[in-house]
Parts: C-alpha cells; structure tokens; sequence
C-alpha cells in the first residue's frame, strides 16, 4: 500500500475506465531500532554505553546531533554558550563532587551537568554556573 501511495496507482471506474491516480513522491526505509535506553523501570539499561547515552542527552537538550570527536572527559558537546556534561560510567556512583568540577572547561558559559547524585549545594552550583540534573530521572524521553 505504502509503495502505491509513493508511486501511484491505476483503478477502473464503475464505467469500466481506467483512472489513474499520481502518486505523491517520497520514499521509505526499513530501519531496526537499537538496544532501548531504559529498561522496564525507568533506569538507563545496562547494555548502553557513555557515547550512546551522551549522544541521547545531547540530542534531547539541543535537537543536534552529537560530534564525537569534541568529546572529552566529561564534556560532550556544546550549543548557545551552554556547555553539555555526562558523569557515567557502567556500575559506579557517578557523583557530581569537587574533584569532577575541577575537570571541567574553565570557561565561565553555563555548563549543564548530568550524572546520578551531587554533593554540592544549590548555591555552590549557582555560583559556578552549574545547572545538575540528575540520571535517570531527568533525561528527557520522546
């Protein structure tokens, strides 16, 4: 059905003519999905890896695809002078403390910064220019 739709199609008419009917263009693609990012509970599935969560993230804060190759320790990209983080690795506390703050760029843009917990406070992140949002409960679905 979907092919006639593109290409178009001939029909009789109750008269017994044959009535063509142009079609409308386009195409389509048989695509297979890859591993799902959360699982039946809402966690970030065991099988992703950093870059395959990273380019999610990234996607979902600013429509764009991701360019690996700007990716550096926990930086992942940028857009608008905002500066995008992930803090994750597979089965470990992935925590936004001092010791990761200090690894990041120096470049006084907002930085927005996504990993499982925080130790700072609000007023400490404001001051830095650090937006936290915490894995996985504020990564954005579709």
């Amino acid at each position: 059905r979907v092919k006639r739709v593109i290409k178009g199609y001939l029909y009789k008419n109750n008269k017994g003519e044959d009535i063509k009917v142009e079609g409308l263009g386009g195409g389509f693609q048989f695509m297979n999905l890859d591993t799902e990012l959360f699982n039946a509970h809402g966690l970030i599935n065991d099988d992703i890896g950093y870059t395959d969560l990273a380019r999610y993230i990234f996607f979902s804060e600013t429509r764009l695809d991701l360019r690996e190759k700007a990716m550096e320790d926990y930086f992942i990209g940028e857009n608008k002078d905002i500066e995008y983080y992930l803090v994750y690795k597979k089965d470990k506390k992935n925590v936004l403390n001092r010791k990761i703050i200090s690894t990041l760029k120096k470049t006084g843009r907002q930085k927005i910064v996504y990993a499982d917990s925080c130790t700072l406070d609000a007023e400490i992140l404001a001051g830095l220019n650090i937006t936290f949002k915490q894995i996985p409960y504020e990564v954005r679905g579709f």
